[in-house]
């Protein structure tokens, strides 16, 4: 049965490896089409057409062909878009955090922009598990930083969906500019989250960096386990009571298990055969462990074709014969 599953994991490895460019396109695709769907949808669900659905594949299109960065960008114009609008003072305040939000990371840890739009995206579906998951097993704590520009902006967005009607004034106003920011950015819950995805984050990356065997799958499988305890804390704290988890609970198992297979397909080592080495230059002494990679061998199947027999023919050598007569004749042996 193991055998099987690692066969099959090849296959599907060495599958992924001939499609993973379209497989990528349209995954960025995908992202980015439902992203401006929902932003569509929670701050302008009047504006609908087929024109606009156009221009928004489109942009997936573009998006699909492109550097996964650009997927920060279209959120943003879109953000940007549906705002003009509707209240000049949301669409300066969003203008001003998303430059913001993009100075700082490009100043700090330029590289991996993309994570702020699936961040955001995720969070506006409240289901971050297994980007934080994900992220723990493959990455290094800096990529909390887009994630959390991320999370920052969809709580901005999120606030001003809900509170538009209260602002409708026709004029500019300072005063109503400073409000959305407060309102925007001022949601401690955001912040609470924050704090309970860099903790999943490092408690998930500090465990898969151990030298225990199996330590990334364990790691996943502790992580799932944490944000659920993070989450009831947080619970307990924000209503004082605990134990009520209900669609998060669902949602975290679901994305630890889907996590796993994730590991499981994308790396898997034989613990039975680590092999530890050691050696020095002039400055270091370094400690290797060496865990050699599982993979199953696909069979070598030879085909061998039989043709008929073919019928050959020798020559039959022939021999002179003399009778008594002196007449020479021939006779085959």
């Amino acid at each position: 049965m193991m055998v099987r599953i690692l066969e099959f994991r090849e296959r599907l490895r060495k599958l992924y490896s001939k499609t993973d460019r379209y497989l990528l396109a349209v995954g960025k695709f995908l992202v980015a089409l439902v992203g401006q769907l929902e932003i569509f949808y929670l701050l302008a669900p009047e504006q609908s057409g087929i024109g606009l659905l156009l221009v928004q594949i489109g942009l997936a299109l573009v998006c699909a062909w492109f550097p996964a960065g650009l997927l920060t960008f279209v959120y943003g114009g879109t953000i940007l878009y549906t705002l003009y609008g509707l209240n000049v003072e949301a669409f300066l305040g969003a203008a001003l955090l998303i430059f913001v939000l993009i100075l700082v990371l490009w100043t700090v840890h330029p590289g991996h922009t993309w994570l702020i739009a699936l961040a955001f995206l995720l969070g506006l579906w409240k289901v971050p598990q297994p980007l934080i998951l994900l992220a723990a097993v493959w990455y290094t704590p800096f990529v909390l930083l887009p994630m959390a520009a991320g999370m920052v902006l969809c709580g901005y967005v999120h606030y001003v969906a809900t509170n538009l009607y209260l602002y409708q004034e026709s004029t500019f106003s300072l005063k109503l500019l400073l409000q959305i920011l407060e309102g925007g950015l001022g949601n401690i819950q955001v912040y609470i989250g924050i704090l309970g995805v860099a903790l999943t984050f490092l408690v998930v990356y500090l465990l898969r960096k151990k030298e225990f065997h199996h330590s990334r799958l364990i790691s996943v499988f502790t992580g799932g386990m944490a944000y659920l305890l993070i989450q009831l804390m947080q619970q307990l704290v924000r209503e004082g009571r605990g134990l009520v988890l209900g669609t998060e609970l669902w949602t975290t198992i679901g994305s630890t298990i889907v996590v796993l297979l994730f590991v499981i397909f994308g790396y898997a080592g034989d613990y039975t055969r680590v092999e530890y080495a050691q050696f020095e230059d002039d400055d270091y002494y370094y400690y290797v462990k060496a865990v050699p990679k599982i993979s199953i061998p696909e069979a070598d199947t030879k085909v061998k074709t039989f043709s008929s027999v073919q019928q050959t023919t020798e020559e039959i050598p022939e021999v002179i014969v003399t009778d008594a007569e002196g007449q020479e004749g021939r006779k085959q042996s």
